[in-house]
């Protein structure tokens, strides 16, 4: 695949891409959502994707605005690691949901550095960009939360008991956030 991304937030290691038409046909996004070792803690994974399912989700979320999703592409060797974005924007609360997506095929060179850059540009973005106030994340990994609020300073607001069901097993949903500072 030639690579024609188009850089919209420049980083230390990793560069926020714009995901177009162009990026949907031209990538394999669409079939990470096959291999449960991304999906582990998501929702998504229960049904087989397409690329052709992944163009209607383009062209029905982001396109249409309802949420702002970018890839994620390392500095080192212009590869499409992830996918980062914001949903469920608020603008009458001022608030978003951030969402994750890696490729955990591939190896990440600097891991720590690179989820703690991707997760800072995107929060930087909702609070300098967007105005938003508080950006939420939600996770079924208890680790994955305390990674978010001891490296992101993230603040745990919740636990909803036995709400997520993935693989035949219902988990615990934590909810944490971070505020925009004043």
């Amino acid at each position: 695949m030639k690579k024609n991304f188009k850089t919209f937030i420049q980083g230390k290691f990793i560069r926020f891409v714009i995901i177009d038409e162009s990026f949907v046909k031209n990538t394999n996004w669409f079939d990470w959502i096959n291999h449960s070792i991304n999906t582990e803690f998501m929702s998504e994974g229960n049904y087989p994707n397409t690329r052709s399912h992944q163009m209607k989700y383009f062209r029905e979320e982001i396109l249409s605005n309802k949420r702002i999703q970018f890839g994620v592409v390392s500095n080192t060797n212009d590869e499409l690691i992830g996918i980062m974005g914001l949903h469920r924007i608020n603008l009458t609360n001022r608030d978003a949901f951030i969402t994750t997506f890696f490729n955990k095929k591939k190896k990440i060179l600097n891991s720590l550095n690179v989820f703690i850059e991707t997760h800072q540009i995107l929060i930087d973005h909702g609070f300098k960009k967007l105005n938003l106030r508080r950006i939420i994340s939600t996770t079924i990994s208890k680790e994955m939360d305390e990674l978010i609020c001891k490296v992101l300073k993230f603040k745990r607001e919740g636990v909803m008991k036995k709400k997520f069901f993935k693989n035949n097993k219902y988990h615990d949903l934590y909810i944490s956030s971070v505020f925009k500072k004043k």
